[in-house]
């Protein structure tokens, strides 16, 4: 519970809080992204991958590898067994699907908190301040769930 003299303060607050979700959340969005472009270019790496295998298994003593390819997991994200095309050992570290679904949840409570604090702000804005004005605030997060005005 906190308590501010003034809406004028409580608004100084709230408008603080804000500023500081914004930036984290912009702060996790471009991580997301960032990570976004990985996962992107690692399922392209493996559907490359998967395509030189396919082609040289049409050799016959190839077949082998197709199926080891497929078997190994590479379709699968998550996967990180040894890949052989040829004479080459591929190792897919493919672990961002997790990472990314992590980032994912805390871009959307960001984006929750930054709506949610930006109607508290407009709410207080709607206020005239004026006299002094005790306030008793109740909120979860720094985000007011309810407001006791006491003059």
């Amino acid at each position: 519970m906190e308590s501010f003299r003034a809406v004028t303060e409580m608004q100084k607050r709230l408008e603080e809080e804000l500023h500081h979700a914004r930036i984290d959340l912009n702060r996790y969005s471009s991580e997301y992204e960032k990570l976004n472009t990985k996962v992107e270019h690692a399922n392209k790496m493996r559907d490359l991958l998967l395509n030189a295998v396919e082609a040289m298994s049409e050799k016959p003593d190839q077949k082998a590898s197709l199926l080891l390819f497929k078997e190994r997991g590479v379709k699968k994200l998550g996967e990180k067994k040894p890949v052989r095309v040829g004479n080459i050992t591929f190792y897919l570290d493919q672990d961002y699907q997790g990472e990314l679904e992590a980032l994912r949840e805390v871009v959307d409570g960001y984006k929750k908190r930054v709506f949610l604090l930006e109607k508290a702000v407009e709410a207080l804005g709607q206020l005239k301040p004026g006299r002094e004005t005790s306030l008793r605030v109740i909120n979860d997060d720094g985000i007011p769930l309810r407001v006791l005005v006491r003059n």
